[in-house]
């Protein structure tokens, strides 16, 4: 075996002289639940002789014993993430692939809405876990692997969109910047200064003291004093500031990459 060169796959695999067959999904491996495919390789690629394995088929819960097979891979070395032969469990299976979906003029409006939704979902699940990817951060730029999960600043943002254009993907690329926007959006609506979503947030404090006092018969207050609003403003400037400093040292040192 040598990078870059595959050799040829031959015969069922244990997966499927075990019986689990095409579209099946894995929910554990061993004692190890998963839920995506990368934790699925990540727990056969640890594993050894027979092994059970539950699958879910049309709702059902299915245990089967499958024999790993040792064979070799290019796994990441974690240090760097470079790529080194290593002798791994397998058992022949792969990520469904899913192909592309064809609305009619009519039906893609709603699904359109749909999309931005759950996308809109993943955002902020994504900005909410931003504090725990520090330390993956950090690891990344003292040499440690890159993890794919762990944000990216316009440095690595540039270098994405380059490896997609070098390679043709146009629609990944403008679904890429798609997802930039939305990212920003998100963030500058953040209500906290000296965001926008900051602003808006003190307009409707205002607005809100205001309606009170009226139904209470007093006069409108004075305006928010912004002055004494500037320690907070000041925190959180620092804080952004340096997440990017952190954002673009990784990428500059250990960037992520579609295509190695």
């Amino acid at each position: 075996m040598s990078q870059g060169k595959l050799e040829q796959c031959t015969g069922p695999g244990p997966a499927a002289l075990a019986g689990i067959r095409s579209g099946d999904v894995v929910v554990k491996v061993g004692d190890t639940p998963v839920s995506s495919f990368d934790e699925m390789a990540a727990a056969v690629r640890k594993s050894h002789g027979s092994v059970p394995i539950v699958v879910e088929r049309d709702g059902t819960a299915i245990v089967t014993y499958v024999d790993i097979e040792s064979t070799q891979r290019w796994i990441p070395n974690g240090q760097g993430g470079e790529l080194q032969p290593a002798t791994v469990g397998a058992i022949g299976v792969g990520a469904a692939r899913v192909g592309p979906v064809r609305y009619g003029v009519f039906s893609a409006m709603p699904a359109t809405f749909a999309f931005t939704g759950d996308l809109t979902v993943e955002v902020g699940k994504a900005l909410a876990a931003l504090p725990t990817k520090v330390g993956a951060l950090v690891r990344a730029i003292g040499g440690g692997q890159r993890d794919p999960q762990t944000p990216i600043s316009v440095v690595g943002a540039s270098i994405i969109g380059g490896d997609t254009v070098d390679h043709g993907l146009w629609v990944a690329f403008w679904f890429f910047l798609a997802q930039l926007n939305l990212i920003l959006a998100a963030i500058n609506l953040l209500p906290l200064l000296p965001f926008d979503g900051g602003h808006i947030a003190v307009a409707v404090f205002e607005r809100i003291r205001n309606m009170v006092r009226s139904a209470r018969g007093k006069v409108a207050a004075a305006p928010v004093n912004y002055l004494k609003l500037l320690p907070a403003t000041y925190v959180v400037l620092v804080l952004v500031v340096g997440y990017m400093l952190l954002t673009v040292t990784a990428d500059l040192v250990n960037p992520i990459r579609l295509f190695q």
